[in-house]
């Protein structure tokens, strides 16, 4: 989510619309609107989530197949608008969901099941081995700025944030 200053452009935005953000090189729908006054000032905030959302309002009655992990991401992305993106998992692989699950769900089930990681950047999805350091970092009190859990409603796992103040000393 983000929040700014209500401009004229701004001020005739309307909750129940589609409209999507580009930030980053990424797309993100806009959920809500909320036009608030706070210390004399006209303010806009946004809340957003990622265009992958979009695969948890489409679900499959079951699904069932072998192949390679490009194979099985182009079957389940299938008639969604997104697009298989990179893949570096190796060999052929066989999933079987028996009951009706979101796209979503059974693109989080396959990464399970192959043991990798998945991304989604735009409308494309990937699926890695290992994505982010492989290197751990100390976790210490006094290099702890935030830790954060958030828990979405359409799933079962939370996602954890955490900000770490850098151990080396910083140089202008």
């Amino acid at each position: 989510s983000f929040e700014t200053l209500i401009s004229d452009d701004l001020l005739t935005l309307v909750s129940g619309k589609d409209y999507m953000v580009l930030y980053n090189a990424d797309y993100y729908d806009v959920v809500s609107i909320q036009k608030s006054l706070s210390g004399g000032m006209y303010k806009i905030k946004f809340n957003c989530e990622h265009i992958s959302y979009r695969l948890s309002d489409l679900s499959k009655e079951a699904f069932t197949m072998t192949g390679t992990s490009r194979e099985i991401l182009s079957e389940i992305l299938k008639d969604t608008n997104f697009i298989v993106g990179t893949s570096d998992v190796d060999g052929d692989f066989t999933i079987s969901i028996q009951q009706e699950s979101t796209i979503r769900s059974i693109l989080f089930n396959l990464a399970s099941h192959m043991k990798c990681d998945i991304e989604f950047k735009g409308y494309y999805v990937s699926l890695f081995q290992h994505k982010g350091s492989i290197n751990p970092i100390e976790i210490i009190d006094n290099n702890v700025v935030s830790i954060s859990s958030t828990l979405k409603a359409t799933e079962s796992n939370p996602s954890y944030s955490i900000t770490i103040r850098p151990t080396k000393k910083l140089t202008l």
